[in-house]
């Protein structure tokens, strides 16, 4: 009789046991599933969040110790109830799975940001424009003809994305604890908060960097090594010329150059073949340049949203030429100077 009914309480024992496991289980994931990334990524990289979150978790089982042991007092007449010992030993283990539970998740999410980001890719064809907004609030202006790769979510260490051809212009979330690298080719952009423009156009044969605000450093990879090749300040601009890998800085209106998100078109010293670029990319028609090029043939001008005829019939009256548009592409016959 004894043993069957010590067998029948180990047997509810072990029930309620689990249940309480299972219950601090379920609590323990649906307060993680609670967290912002941002905020359990905060967590796990502060020393004294990570502290304070441990502290939390100590107290949580110390208050169910005492919650056994420091029973409330009742009076002499008062029907005493008597608590069996396998309950509290139970809220005890509850309390020890809910840590378990805690450090595996804190776990799977430290493996999870170890593993390799999935990748979104944007694109804009001539005429094109784009406004993206990053996981981490900063924005990136896509000029025409353009193509940016960037992460769903950005690694714990570093916010990295590709700029594969075009130009954006970045302005960059401050994170001291997480530069921002923009790599363009063999060039590699990195700042910790701050505004900049990237022209990297595959068939111009050049990349170039320009700071609005902040600071960046620009480095070019070399051999898989990269060597810094300087820091820019606001309104300076680096000039990297790809077949001869030398690079020129240089100051710059900046505000010219970023003019173009805000749907104005500026042209500083272009040459023919600026302007043919500038052309495609702006108003998705194809140019064809006749004659031969006189490189000190310059055009600067500044066009706020013009019908294409308008734009050219402007910049007929800074250096003589003759258009015809037909066919569908622009046909320019290239005058001296």
């Amino acid at each position: 009789m004894g043993k069957k009914y010590n067998h029948r309480l180990s047997q509810r024992t072990k029930c309620t046991g689990c249940t309480k496991q299972l219950e601090a289980h379920r609590k323990a994931k649906q307060w993680y599933n609670t967290i912002d990334d941002n905020v359990a990524s905060d967590i796990l990289e502060n020393p004294d969040k990570k502290e304070q979150l441990k502290l939390e978790i100590y107290n949580r089982i110390q208050e169910e110790i005492r919650s056994y042991n420091h029973s409330p007092l009742v009076a002499p007449d008062q029907e005493v109830k008597v608590r069996p010992l396998y309950q509290a030993v139970w809220r005890i283990a509850a309390a020890v799975a809910l840590v378990a539970t805690l450090s595996l998740l804190v776990y799977q999410y430290k493996w999870m940001q170890t593993e390799e980001p999935e990748w979104v890719t944007y694109q804009t064809g001539p005429a094109q424009f784009k406004k993206i907004t990053l996981p981490d609030s900063s924005i990136v202006y896509l000029h025409a003809n353009s193509m940016l790769r960037a992460p769903k979510s950005f690694a714990a260490k570093v916010r990295e994305l590709n700029l594969v051809y075009g130009q954006s212009f970045f302005e960059v979330k401050k994170n001291p604890q997480k530069p921002f690298v923009v790599h363009s080719h063999e060039i590699e952009t990195r700042v910790l908060g701050t505004s900049f423009n990237i022209k990297a156009y595959q068939q111009e044969g050049y990349i170039a960097v320009t700071v609005n605000t902040g600071k960046v450093a620009v480095g070019e990879y070399e051999n898989n090594s990269l060597i810094t090749l300087d820091k820019l300040v606001p309104g300076e601009e680096l000039i990297f010329d790809r077949p001869s890998k030398t690079f020129l800085k240089q100051k710059v209106d900046a505000s010219a150059n970023i003019a173009w998100k805000d749907g104005v078109l500026v042209l500083q010293d272009a040459t023919y073949h600026d302007v043919k670029t500038q052309i495609e990319n702006w108003y998705g028609m194809p140019v064809e340049l006749i004659g031969e090029q006189n490189d000190e043939c310059l055009f600067t001008a500044r066009f706020n949203k013009m019908q294409l005829a308008h734009t050219l019939e402007s910049l007929q009256q800074i250096n003589s030429f003759s258009y015809e548009i037909k066919d569908g592409k622009v046909w320019i016959t290239m005058s001296n100077c």
